[in-house]
């Protein structure tokens, strides 16, 4: 039925379907590409704009469901009994156990590299 890319159509039917929308948006679509390609590339563009917007807010969305999950927990008073915390007092502890002045008591020791190996000093190679 199709002749080269064209359908045959009998004098009648093809004046007839000169008057058809499919006849109108054919003959635009071939006076102007804009309406095949562009057309329809705008249209997905906004249409993933608009659904890529509902996916970025429920992401926010959970985000502060986990930030008011935090909240309630904390007036159900979980963080009530805890101690504050002195750095001060921290390093006072960790040296009556000794192991705060242990950062002076070590030695820079090199590695011994395979033979062939590039050991990282200057001027050697």
């Amino acid at each position: 039925m199709a002749l080269g890319g064209r359908v045959w159509r009998s004098p009648a039917k093809e004046a007839a379907y000169k008057h058809t929308f499919t006849a109108r948006f054919n003959a635009a679509v071939r006076k102007n590409q804009f309406l095949f390609f562009g057309l329809p590339m705008m249209g997905m563009i906004v249409i993933g704009s608009y659904v890529l917007s509902f996916a970025t807010q429920e992401r926010y969305n959970v985000s502060d469901r986990r930030v008011s999950q935090m909240s309630n927990e904390e007036e159900l008073g979980l963080k009530k009994d805890r101690r504050k915390i002195d750095l001060k007092e921290e390093y006072y502890k960790l040296e009556a156990k000794g192991l705060a002045s242990d950062q002076g008591d070590w030695e820079q020791v090199r590695v011994q590299r395979l033979p062939g190996e590039l050991d990282g000093i200057l001027g050697k190679y």
